[in-house]
């Protein structure tokens, strides 16, 4: 079993990326690379570094987790980049966040409103 010192424990590696809300990388490189998001990222031999996104070491990196990434980053329906929710995080009837995105110019509050 793979173990990860975080927190001043030892932690069993897939704990703590699940317990932290870690997302864990496929065989994709994620759409934050392209942003400047500081992220903490896991890598193969079980450290954990923070950079920003778009110079973190993807191809070590086994799970990743933005600081906020639940309440101000969602990926674009549009291009799949990563966005920046409307300051005013509106929400759609679905429950599917609003946001604007710089990368492709998509702005779905024209989709609802």
């Amino acid at each position: 079993m793979q173990t990860i010192e975080a927190e001043g424990h030892q932690w069993p590696l897939d704990t703590f990326i699940d317990s932290h809300r870690y997302q864990r990388t496929a065989s994709e490189t994620p759409a934050i690379v392209r942003s400047d998001w500081p992220v903490s990222c896991v890598t193969k031999d079980c450290r954990i570094i923070e950079r920003p996104a778009g110079h973190a070491p993807w191809h070590d990196v086994i799970a990743y987790r933005a600081p906020d990434l639940s309440s101000r980053l969602a990926e674009c329906p549009a291009c799949g980049d990563v966005a920046e929710i409307a300051s005013s995080l509106l929400v759609n009837e679905d429950g599917t966040l609003i946001l604007d995105c710089p990368a492709c110019g998509h702005d779905n509050f024209e989709d609802y409103w």
